[in-house]
């Protein structure tokens, strides 16, 4: 087939990274949400893989702790260093990937979703409720848009929470993160 290379005259506006969850892209049509957000005519390289910001958070499964536990709510108070631990193979991987992306389109923006009831997550951990899953998924992202934040200080992050109901067959957006700060809804 030859070499195939970028073509670098190709760009589109954002790239997203998604849980690989079927209902993100059935029940809430993740398509339908870009374009209500971003707009019609927006261009999107769409990356999937499961947890979507896993990866990028937990080592092993084991949650990334301060010696006091997770950062408190109060924004990017509370993310530190010691919580933001050096790069496992799994960030480094998860970054290129980002990275390629990046280089090839030249986004102006990353948008990162979580969604509740993630299978990745709940592999490795139980939780009391929705709602502490929902905490620690929030966590997890604001982290995440820091540690893309770090790697590529340029891009414009957003992180988005959605929330699947199973019972309803809804999934609605509940919170969104921005890179310049903490929660707009």
């Amino acid at each position: 087939m030859g070499d195939l290379q970028p073509d670098s005259t190709q760009n589109c506006q954002l790239i997203v990274l998604a849980c690989t969850e079927f209902c993100l892209q059935g029940a809430w049509n993740l398509a339908r949400f870009i374009e209500r957000e971003f707009g019609k005519a927006v261009k999107y390289d769409l990356l999937t893989v499961p947890g979507a910001c896993h990866r990028l958070v937990r080592e092993d499964g084991l949650p990334r702790l301060l010696k006091d536990g997770f950062p408190d709510d109060r924004g990017w108070e509370g993310v530190t260093e010691e919580y933001l631990l050096e790069s496992d193979d799994r960030r480094t991987v998860a970054l290129d990937d980002l990275g390629l992306a990046i280089d090839w389109h030249h986004p102006d923006a990353l948008v990162l979703i979580q969604h509740n009831n993630c299978q990745r997550y709940h592999t490795t951990m139980t939780f009391e409720s929705v709602a502490a899953e929902c905490q620690v998924l929030a966590k997890d992202l604001k982290v995440a848009i820091q540690i893309v934040r770090e790697r590529f200080p340029k891009l414009h992050v957003l992180g988005c929470m959605a929330h699947i109901d199973a019972v309803l067959g809804t999934t609605e957006l509940t919170q969104v993160f921005d890179s310049a700060d903490s929660a707009k809804r």
